[in-house]
């Protein structure tokens, strides 16, 4: 008996690994990533899943990759940390049959998203403010002649809204409001600066209180510190001095609208609206120009097309 039992022992073990070799291998068919895109800012980290088909793939085994490592950096359990400004893909890749996915990773600078039109601005905290360091880009409406608040873009006539955010002018440059539209355009949470504001900035930067209060050009290398983007300006004072883009206020050469319905001065100065009125017609605003390294205050046609910088409530 104890024989017998032998060797049907014998025989199903000899057929249990008969039937284990010849079981045909399962392929990897297709690798999904759990994002197709994702923005993070800079020093943010976040993990992308894999899934993998079929799921009885006997090799799951999968590789990452950065194309741009200087910009985001992933490991090999799919974490990503954001480095740098800028885009890169994250690439997975399965051992058996390279098959593979990837995920457009946009790595933004620290700030905010305009939940009104989806728009990133970086910002600056400049003393106890906190500024936006792009020119505002809100544009519910262009060259709308029936409403009081009016929104212009350098150098587009039309009114199509979509067309003039195509324009280079808007994307590097922003929006130019009249004094009303200016005094609605910033986002919840923000919010026009007022000429005090204004003067609390320009302290900061090294102005005395009697400059602040003071008409015409006053400071000495204050719109230098608030410039930026050398090449966007023409040459001159302002961007050769050594205090060009200390503060991280960034700020462009948009030029103007006239009241007179003119655009003029992109590449050479910039004005902005402050939220503070002077008397009925007029405004206070800043202006920058290439040839001056300090600051001009002074009040302005509110019906003039001007930058818009928004601060932190």
């Amino acid at each position: 008996m104890k024989k017998y039992i032998l060797i049907f022992g014998l025989i199903s073990i000899v057929f249990f690994y008969c039937k284990e070799d010849d079981r045909i291998p399962v392929s990897v068919e297709s690798v999904s990533l759990s994002e197709k895109s994702l923005e993070l800012e800079k020093g943010e980290t976040t993990t992308l899943s894999a899934m993998i088909l079929p799921k009885e793939a006997n090799n799951k085994a999968v590789t990452w990759e950065s194309s741009k490592q200087a910009i985001a950096a992933v490991d090999g359990n799919g974490n990503i940390t954001a480095l740098k400004e800028g885009k890169t893909s994250i690439i997975i890749k399965s051992e058996d049959g390279n098959k593979t996915d990837s995920c457009e990773v946009t790595v933004l600078m620290p700030g905010f998203t305009d939940n009104r039109d989806g728009t990133h601005y970086k910002v600056v905290k400049i003393g106890k403010q906190i500024w936006m360091a792009e020119n505002l880009k809100y544009l519910p409406s262009v060259n709308d002649s029936t409403s009081e608040a009016k929104y212009y873009v350098y150098g587009y006539n039309g009114t199509d809204v979509d067309a003039a955010k195509q324009t280079e002018n808007y994307k590097t440059y922003g929006v130019l409001y009249n004094w009303e539209a200016a005094k609605q355009a910033c986002p919840e949470g923000w919010h026009l600066p007022s000429d005090a504001e204004w003067q609390e900035l320009e302290m900061e930067l090294g102005m005395s209180r009697s400059e602040v209060d003071s008409e015409d050009w006053r400071g000495t290398n204050q719109s230098c510190q608030l410039a930026g983007n050398t090449h966007l300006w023409t040459d001159g004072e302002l961007e050769t001095n050594i205090a060009f883009g200390h503060s991280g206020f960034t700020a462009l050469p948009s030029g103007t609208r006239s009241s007179n319905n003119l655009f003029y001065g992109v590449k050479v100065f910039t004005y902005w609206w402050s939220a503070t009125q002077y008397d009925k017609s007029f405004a206070w605003s800043r202006y920058l120009v290439y040839y001056k390294s300090n600051v001009y205050r002074y009040y302005d046609y509110k019906s003039n097309g001007f930058s818009v910088r928004c601060v932190k409530d």
